[in-house]
């Protein structure tokens, strides 16, 4: 297995239980892939460096897992298809020898 954070720009026009639900959906979505959840951070309402679909401001979301390498990809492109989701990015976190 290997170790990734999944970085999820959020939109910010969801309420509190929206917002929570995206990011129980992501979550389930790395479990379907045979991932497992480490662990989960609600980076709150933050100011983007530039608009998104009309937004100047947007929820973060950081979700660290371990997954098999090939799931990720799988996970990229569920991602992509969820329409609350502005932006994301997974980061493979390399293990030191």
């Amino acid at each position: 297995m290997h170790e990734f954070e999944l970085m999820l720009v959020i939109r910010p026009n969801l309420n509190e239980e929206e917002l929570k639900q995206v990011i129980e959906k992501a979550e389930e979505y790395i479990s379907r892939v045979g991932g497992n959840v480490s662990k989960s951070e609600n980076w709150g309402l933050k100011h983007i460096a530039y608009e998104i679909e009309g937004f100047d401001k947007a929820y973060y979301a950081l979700i660290m897992y371990s997954a098999p390498y090939v799931s990720s990809k799988s996970l990229q492109e569920i991602v992509k298809e969820d329409k609350d989701i502005l932006r994301h990015m997974i980061i493979h976190k390399h293990q030191e020898d």
